[in-house]
């Protein structure tokens, strides 16, 4: 059995080599799928703006969300990688006086909660009566999708950035890790 061949040229005039067409397809097939990944890439952004921005609109006792993202200057001698820290929320409802004993606890001055350290400091007894206690399993499922994005992130907001979300819009201010 032959193999079948394409030819690939530069222009009519001058023949650079030829392909096998087994080849040509998967490299078809290829460059489709790498096009697909961008398309699914871009609605998964859309999607995951459109989640924030509904989240906000639908608990108003949420004021924003935000997060880090960055590439270390330093790793101990591993490679240095980007990477997103946890979610941060931000609540309407809080005192000057919760503030004062946030700031005390965390030595966040700015009100924000890690999703991961600090959701335990507030009472969040009349959010869960509103809401539901898996309100905060639901804020979860978004953080984990941040994770998982980290690469479109990456593409969309740059390194070394903190992104705010806001029923207004989506802030990207410059961020350092400190290492």
């Amino acid at each position: 059995m032959a193999i079948q061949k394409t030819t690939i040229t530069k222009n009519k005039k001058s023949k650079l080599f030829d392909l096998p067409v087994d080849l040509q397809d998967k490299l078809t097939e290829l460059s489709n799928i790498v096009k697909k990944k961008g398309e699914i890439q871009t609605q998964a952004l859309a999607l995951l703006k459109s989640t924030l921005k509904q989240l906000l609109i639908d608990i108003p006792e949420i004021e924003a969300v935000r997060w880090n993202q960055y590439i270390p200057g330093f790793n101990d001698g591993e490679p240095c990688e980007f990477s997103i820290n946890a979610m941060q929320i931000k609540m309407q409802s809080v005192s000057e006086k919760e503030m004062k004993e946030i700031e005390n606890e965390t030595g966040v001055a700015d009100g924000f909660l890690s999703l991961d350290y600090d959701i335990d400091i507030l009472q969040y007894d009349d959010l869960e009566k509103k809401y539901g206690k898996k309100l905060f399993k639901h804020i979860a499922k978004i953080q984990d999708t941040i994770y998982s994005l980290s690469d479109v992130l990456e593409s969309e907001f740059g390194p070394n950035t903190e992104i705010t979300v806001t029923s207004k819009g989506i802030e990207v201010d410059d961020y350092d890790c400190s290492f």
